[in-house]
């Protein structure tokens, strides 16, 4: 299953424009909140409702307001999914995990106990194994590096095409699989990323125009990301919250497959292509 919510809270008092928050609410289900910045549970009742919409997985995304801030709009997406073919608690087993120019590391590798039959599709480079969830609607491609190829060889060759291409030549195919239980954590502040990506005077005070908020001279102060995923015998738990904190200015052979080196994993919706999440296991 997955969920998704959006949220709105602005500074209690401040003339944010009527059209704007109606937008919001009728389009893209925004739960739109006046809320006393300088209250000191103010943090508290962003960051509640923050793990509230992931379950916990991701319990703040934000540690103070700024004297600045005028406006904070938040999404979050939760996912849960079981493996339509759970992985054997008893096939775990401790496993060597073999990092790029570091020493290896013992990891918890999960098995069937037996071969299995699988999406795969294969290139001389990696191995693309998808792992379908219960319902089918889901599904998580795990991208395996051959040979003395490596992860980086394969973020090379990725693009829109290639994508594409994996997921429609994916075809059943018996394999013996492995591949290690693992969770991560990832936080980034986004807001280098999305001026190299075209939108460096959203950040600029006097700069950005943000007329159809308010009459007020708003920039993006920050943009912030967290996203946490589990991955276990029975399936997965992952979650995800993005906030925008806005300022004013002032083959026949069966294939033996171990995910036993950096690989790339994406979690993706099947019937539009939609990716939810991506990520790469680097260091267990």
């Amino acid at each position: 299953s997955v969920d998704m919510a959006n949220s709105i809270w602005y500074r209690q008092g401040f003339p944010v424009k009527p059209p704007f928050l109606n937008t919001n609410e009728t389009f893209f289900r925004s739960q739109v909140n006046p809320l006393d910045f300088r209250s000191p549970n103010a943090v508290n009742t962003i960051n509640n409702w923050v793990s509230n919409k992931t379950r916990g997985l991701i319990p703040t995304i934000i540690e103070r307001i700024p004297d600045n801030a005028v406006m904070y709009l938040i999404n979050a997406i939760y996912f849960k999914g079981d493996w339509r073919m759970s992985f054997k608690a008893a096939e775990t087993q401790n496993a060597p995990f073999y990092r790029t120019n570091q020493p290896e590391v013992s990891v918890k590798m999960m098995g069937f106990g037996e071969n299995v039959t699988l999406p795969l599709y294969t290139t001389d480079t990696y191995y693309a194994v998808d792992l379908p969830y219960g319902d089918s609607v889901f599904s998580m491609t795990v991208l395996i590096p051959r040979g003395s190829n490596t992860l980086e060889d394969i973020l090379n060759q990725l693009d829109g095409s290639s994508w594409q291409q994996i997921v429609q030549q994916l075809h059943p195919q018996e394999i013996n699989f492995r591949m290690p239980k693992f969770s991560m954590d990832y936080e980034k502040t986004l807001n280098s990323v999305l001026s190299s990506m075209g939108m460096p005077t959203a950040f600029v005070g006097g700069a950005a125009d943000f007329s159809g908020i308010a009459d007020a001279e708003l920039y993006i102060d920050e943009v912030k990301h967290k996203s946490v995923i589990e991955v276990t015998e029975k399936g997965t738990k992952a979650a995800a919250v993005t906030s925008v904190g806005i300022g004013v200015t002032s083959v026949p052979i069966i294939p033996v497959i171990r995910a036993d080196r950096p690989f790339l994993f994406a979690i993706r919706e099947n019937q539009a292509g939609n990716i939810l999440f991506l990520g790469k296991l680097a260091q267990p």
